[in-house]
C-alpha cells in the first residue's frame, strides 16, 4: 500500500501563466487550496469497508448504499480501474 499527494497544496500554483498569449491567466483561489490523494492499495474491498465505516460522506449516496462490494466492483470493472471523489473535506 502507498499514498501519494498532488495539487496547490502540495506544490505551489502561484505566478501561473497562461499556455498562449490568447488565454488569460488561471485564477487560484487560496482560500480554497487543494490536495488530491492518490491511495493505492491491496485489498480495495476491505479498504473500502473501513473508510465507508469511517468517512461515509466521502462516498456518493449510490455507493454508499452499494456498499464497499459496489464500489469495489465498479472500481475493477470500468474505466481507469481507480474510484475517484472530488470535493471531500479534510480535517
Amino acid at each position: 500500500d502507498y499514498a501519494f499527494g498532488y495539487g496547490s497544496m502540495v506544490l505551489s500554483q502561484g505566478n501561473a501563466t497562461s499556455t498562449t498569449d490568447d488565454d488569460p491567466p488561471p485564477k487560484i483561489n487560496n482560500n480554497k487550496s487543494m490536495i488530491d490523494v492518490i491511495f493505492s492499495v491491496n485489498d480495495p474491498q476491505s479498504w473500502h469497508e473501513q473508510n465507508l465505516r469511517r468517512h461515509p460522506k466521502h462516498y456518493s449516496l449510490l455507493s454508499r448504499a452499494g456498499g464497499a462490494g459496489f464500489v469495489t466492483w465498479m472500481q475493477t470493472n470500468f474505466g481507469a480501474k481507480i474510484f475517484f471523489h472530488p470535493y471531500v473535506d479534510l480535517d
